[in-house]
């Protein structure tokens, strides 16, 4: 069965249009966090659902979605934003990848919020960043990350990651723990994968795109 993928659009600063398409080509849902929708329909990109408070998104965006056909869920509440509002009714739907384009860039206090939203997700979430990518990895599975010979990454937690396994890199991790630090700072691939897997906690991979 094919891995059930949520493209999530919000409202910082997107990844290029063509870093882009192969997701939405494999994704099941296309989602705008409210006011993401207007920039969504400049770029082209088809969305399926809307959701947030709808405090952001223009009116005749927001006609013209319906019009095609497009879902609107108002998710109302201060206490997160809509990137976690669309994150939650993700795990809801029992999503396994979801790929968030716009958390990063633009205003800094979002980026940091839409990023520890993103560690608490219970999903693999990869956030496109418009030079670089985080993704976050979930524990008791082994990652393979296809990456260029010599190319710098960082692997980072925001609390904790135990039992860390990291091999094809010039400094390999054997059942490490990792907390909240610069341990992981510029590691070196040396081979052109890289295989992660921990055992609990919180991890992710900070890189840059490697088909340039």
């Amino acid at each position: 069965m094919a891995e059930r993928i949520w493209v999530i659009l919000t409202g910082g600063e997107w990844c290029p249009l063509h870093r882009l398409e192969p997701w939405l080509g494999l994704a099941t849902s296309v989602v705008a966090c409210d006011g993401a929708l207007n920039l969504a329909q400049e770029r082209g990109v088809q969305v399926n659902v809307v959701m947030g408070d709808m405090d952001s998104v223009g009116a005749e965006e927001l006609k013209t979605h319906i019009k095609k056909g497009g879902e609107v869920q108002k998710l109302s509440g201060q206490n997160d934003n809509d990137l976690a509002k669309a994150l939650r009714q993700a795990a809801a739907n029992d999503v396994e990848r979801c790929v968030v384009v716009g958390a990063t860039g633009g205003d800094l206090h979002h980026a940091w919020a839409n990023l520890l939203e993103c560690s608490r997700a219970p999903m693999e979430v990869d956030c496109l960043g418009p030079l670089e990518v985080h993704r976050f990895i979930k524990p008791s599975k082994k990652t393979s990350i296809e990456i260029e010979l010599g190319s710098v990454f960082s692997i980072f937690t925001l609390s904790e990651a135990r039992g860390v396994f990291l091999h094809g890199a010039e400094w390999e991790l054997n059942g490490t723990t990792l907390g909240a630090s610069s341990r992981g700072l510029h590691n070196r691939a040396t081979e052109t994968s890289i295989e992660i897997e921990f055992e609990a906690g919180q991890l992710f991979v900070l890189h840059g795109y490697f088909d340039d």
